[in-house]
């Protein structure tokens, strides 16, 4: 009894068991391995993102049922609610004001490794779906919901695409009406975090009349039907709030864009076009002035951010793509071309989004799909590449080098995962502002701030800090009601360089008090404006 007992302690017996239980529980694998990888990126250091303040403010307002609006006053249009209903159902049970975002990232960004798992076995091989679901689990970008420092909404929405997506392919293999209409309903979620969801739907239902032909009504209508539970309401409080069914997010992003072409090299484009980003907020129903370019101004835009996407592609130390891109093009020209087609077909909006900007969020859900095709990838390499005999422990076993070379990609993603918290820029000084601003500020005011943390923290409304002069500030301020302005060492000087006098309390004026003032680098002081 002793010796099978010391038989069982030992480190060959351990790794077998474990294998064991992953072959049986391979979705529990992944979640724990998932989960895991996580712990620290929603732990150390943790804060909010500046757009992640504006859809936890909307989720708070939401809860406490002052209806989907930022500052109170204007409905916010050009943001899709479905993360702000998931963060005030949260607030509405009592969650912390960080809470959603943590879980977003914990739990939803976790579980994006259960459908890539099962496409990966049914597109592939069962153990194509595993390193899948260890690429998505570990891959620092993912495990740390950023593509270079913050994400808002991109787990939730992934989760629900790929999960829709996994349906739809379901579907199209056995022919279950029920999986359409599920797959539909996926995707009309999906659709109310991000509005890329509604084009993804209409390509699925484009692969289905395609893939089925003559059998494709009844399960394109119930793909349909799915998609418009979701998408149809949504689609009318738009209408009722804007005059149009179609998602403003587009219309702002141009407005954007046009505002930098027309800009040149002003960095302060954008801050000096805010105000009538303001005046489209509060009267939707009169477009955006969005100065037209002719055909080869808009060229020369969608060249110059294609080339800046490609750059970020390879050079963001959180996609890690140099260790993945190679896999990557064997998959697709390994796999056959209509389930190759079917992975890529998610990355069609990658191909749209250099028309306005260019953000590393909006690389974060094409990264599955991606991650599923070096899985497939790898597979192919299995054949292709030598085994070696490696001697362990004065035991010579032959390993094959592509699973050699996974094993030190999953090792690489895991260290970056580990260090991604410390690394990555994290405005913790932000965080601690408006911690302390509780109860010093009353729950009713305003805060002008270039970013919306030390608002948010502090359980306040945000209002915008305009690009100007100390007195077009205070005009600003006066005209909206606001009371306190943060001004901080890191975004001031760059940003709002006629404020930065203002790091230096000695420095303000009469009518300015301040109210806390950080003294350790970087620097945040918020006054109050007295009158």
């Amino acid at each position: 009894m002793q010796l099978k007992t010391l038989k069982a302690l030992l480190p060959v017996e351990a790794v077998q068991r474990l294998a064991d239980w992953r072959r049986q529980h391979p979705i529990w694998s992944l979640l724990i391995v998932a989960v895991a990888a996580r712990l620290l990126a929603v732990g150390a250091r943790f804060v909010i993102g500046t757009d992640e303040g504006l859809f936890l403010t909307l989720g708070r307002s939401l809860a406490s049922g002052l209806g989907y609006t930022g500052d109170g006053r204007t409905v916010q249009i050009d943001f899709p609610p479905g993360f702000s209903l998931f963060a005030a159902l949260v607030y509405a049970l009592g969650g912390w004001p960080e809470l959603p975002s943590q879980l977003n990232v914990l739990l939803f960004g976790s579980l994006i490794a259960a459908p890539v798992y099962w496409l990966g076995r049914h597109l592939a091989t069962e153990q194509t779906g595993f390193r899948a679901g260890l690429f998505v689990a570990l891959l620092p970008a993912l495990a740390l919901a950023q593509g270079n420092f913050e994400a808002v909404a991109e787990p939730l929405y992934s989760l629900l695409f790929y999960a829709g997506w996994a349906l739809l392919w379901r579907g199209l293999t056995r022919r279950e009406a029920a999986s359409f209409l599920l797959a539909g309903g996926a995707l009309g979620v999906a659709h109310l975090v991000r509005w890329e969801a509604l084009v993804l739907a209409f390509l699925a239902a484009g692969l289905i009349v395609a893939g089925l032909r003559r059998a494709a009504p009844v399960p394109a209508t119930a793909f349909l039907a799915g998609l418009a539970v979701c998408a149809v309401p949504y689609a009318l409080f738009l209408y009722t709030h804007t005059g149009s069914v179609l998602s403003p997010k587009t219309q702002i992003t141009q407005w954007h864009a046009a505002a930098l072409d027309a800009s040149g090299n002003d960095m302060f484009a954008y801050e000096k076009a805010y105000t009538a980003y303001e005046a489209y907020l509060a009267n939707p129903r009169h477009p955006l002035p969005v100065p037209a370019l002719p055909l080869s101004g808009l060229l020369q835009r969608y060249a110059r951010n294609l080339v800046r996407q490609a750059w970020l592609w390879l050079t963001s130390v959180s996609l890690l793509t140099p260790l993945w891109v190679i896999p990557v093009l064997t998959g697709v020209i390994g796999l056959p071309r209509r389930r190759a087609l079917f992975l890529l077909a998610p990355l069609v909006t990658l191909a749209v989004f250099p028309l306005s900007v260019v953000d590393p969020r909006y690389l974060l859900p094409a990264l599955p799909a991606l991650m599923l095709l070096a899985a497939c990838g790898w597979n192919l390499l299995d054949e292709y590449l030598p085994v070696l005999r490696v001697e362990i422990a004065g035991r010579a076993r032959r390993w094959p080098l592509a699973a050699l070379l996974v094993g030190l990609t999953l090792v690489v993603y895991a260290l970056a995962d580990v260090a991604g918290p410390f690394l990555f820029p994290r405005p913790t000084e932000y965080r601690t502002a408006g911690i302390a601003l509780r109860g010093l500020v009353p729950e009713e005011a305003h805060i002008m701030a270039r970013k919306r943390q030390v608002p948010f923290y502090a359980g306040v409304a945000w209002e915008w800090l305009p690009y100007g002069t100390l007195d077009d500030v205070l005009r600003y301020a006066a005209a909206h009601g606001a009371r306190y302005l943060v001004v901080d060492g890191t975004t001031t000087p760059d940003l709002r360089p006629q404020l930065a006098p203002l790091l230096d309390p000695t420095s303000a004026p009469a009518n300015l008090t301040p109210v806390y003032d950080s003294i350790s680098e970087p620097r945040v002081i918020v006054y109050e404006i007295v009158s």
